[in-house]
């Protein structure tokens, strides 16, 4: 009889690996500039063990050494890079990672496999990879994280009625449906998702975003007495604009009063111009890396959001466990870690609601000691990764056992854009035909003739003639 132990479940094989797609069309260079990469190796180090191979996807042109620096020192299996190092368009890259993924997987003779998105958004090249896997005989599971809601995102941003907004909740529903599990940051999230794409709850899961460095809150002492930070892209949903007026009437009853908004976006001029317009202490900085970002949220004296909409907001959670005093607006999934009075204060989107919560904040130390202390506290609790990891091993491990079963993969045809039924018929003639000659462009002279013929030869529809 073996006295070899059996494997705890923390230890033991998920699947023979983890085919991790980065969906926000970016790089993982670029995720290293942002400092968003360092969250990802220690998330890697504590679920990459669990498998055999694992195989990162992203977007990249020299990805290949980053990809494989995530894995942890001492895991023993592979890491495969599938990145753009040819420098293709992105729909000419996306159409070659199912084939890429499924080599990878039958040169490391793979049984079964993982396939995770990281956002909701571009989801349709996990979709896509899931189903040739599935083709060539491989166990998959398949899960659709979101840190957003996308569909709602959009439809703020471009109107319920647009286009895009059509798009996205197509496309979000397409992959939703097509996932053994839909992850959200938020209950808000997960419930909208359900709702809007009829699904049933047991194929949602919540598990919120977690942040590295959770402990006790700094000593206050330390804090710069006039410094208020604000992070987050520079676009109009995060109304930065709206923090500039308010501290415009704030700064010149602190003495040092200073406003730091770290960011990059369209918006970066305007803003610029206002903070000129109206002589306010503030300077909008680049983003940086974590690091430096966590040693401000740790020393300001005060951290400000005043969103429209978010989804699970890293900076706020961030600002939270560092011990930030922090000022939120009420607004959907803006404030929902805050406790009004607790961890941190909530305030109207008006600029005199925005100034009033900043002068609390500077004015009383008392209060912003005690939230300083109960916010690094109570995300240390609940957010810490080590908090949250746990329920993305289940989650995985649930996908597993799933495999498919009860999911709706699309097949892989051409697929007619609704949206185009939500625009004016010249216009979307104009959109069809970009469409087409772009896909024209990209196959041989034989082929392309070829296409071209077929479409002459079967496209005759008429006008309708007139009664």
């Amino acid at each position: 009889m073996s006295t070899t132990p059996a494997p705890s479940p923390e230890t033991q094989p998920i699947a023979d690996a983890w085919v991790h797609v980065q969906c926000a069309y970016t790089s993982l260079q670029r995720l290293r500039e942002t400092g968003l990469y360092a969250r990802e190796g220690p998330f890697f180090a504590r679920l990459g063990p669990r498998f055999k191979t694992l195989v990162i996807v992203s977007y990249g042109q020299a990805d290949g050494l980053l990809a494989r620096s995530l894995a942890p020192p001492e895991f023993e299996g592979q890491v495969v890079s599938i990145d753009n190092a040819q420098g293709l368009e992105p729909a000419l890259f996306q159409a070659s990672v199912p084939g890429r993924v499924c080599r990878a997987l039958d040169e490391a003779s793979a049984a079964s496999a993982l396939v995770y998105t990281d956002q909701h958004y571009g989801g349709e090249v996990a979709v896509a990879s899931a189903r040739e896997l599935r083709r060539a005989g491989v166990r998959t599971g398949l899960i659709a994280r979101g840190g957003y809601h996308w569909s709602r995102f959009e439809s703020h941003d471009s109107g319920s009625a647009s286009g895009t907004a059509a798009r996205a909740a197509a496309l979000e529903g397409e992959l939703c449906r097509a996932a053994d599990l839909v992850i959200g940051s938020t209950r808000a999230m997960v419930d909208d998702l359900a709702w809007r794409h009829a699904l049933p709850a047991e194929r949602f899961r919540l598990i919120p975003n977690f942040v590295l460095d959770a402990g006790p809150a700094p000593d206050f002492d330390g804090r710069d007495k006039g410094l208020v930070l604000s992070v987050g892209r520079l676009e109009a949903q995060k109304r930065h604009d709206l923090l500039i007026r308010a501290f415009a009437a704030v700064a010149p009853r602190f003495a040092d009063a200073r406003l730091v908004i770290i960011g990059e976006g369209t918006q970066r001029e305007a803003l610029e111009r206002l903070i000129a317009e109206l002589k306010v202490p503030a300077e909008i900085r680049p983003r940086i890396g974590h690091e430096q970002l966590r040693g401000l949220m740790r020393t300001c004296r005060a951290y400000a959001q005043v969103s429209s909409l978010e989804g699970h907001p890293k900076g706020i959670i961030e600002a939270l466990s560092a011990g930030a005093p922090t000022l939120v607006t009420r607004a959907p999934g803006v404030d929902d870690e805050v406790t009004p009075g607790v961890t941190g204060l909530v305030c109207r989107g008006t600029p005199e609601s925005v100034a009033q919560g900043l002068t609390d904040l500077l004015a009383d130390e008392a209060l912003s000691r005690q939230l300083s202390k109960a916010a690094s506290a109570d995300i240390a609790s609940r957010l810490s990764l080590e908090a949250v990891l746990p329920e993305y091993e289940r989650a995985m491990t649930d996908a597993m056992e799933s495999a498919g079963a009860g999911t709706a993969v699309p097949a892989a045809t051409v697929r007619f854009d609704q949206t185009l039924l939500n625009v004016p018929p010249r216009v979307g003639a104009m959109e069809f035909v970009g469409a087409v000659a772009a896909f024209a462009r990209r196959l041989n002279d034989g082929d392309r003739e070829v296409f071209l013929d077929t479409l002459a030869t079967r496209l005759d529809l008429k006008a309708p003639t007139q009664a």
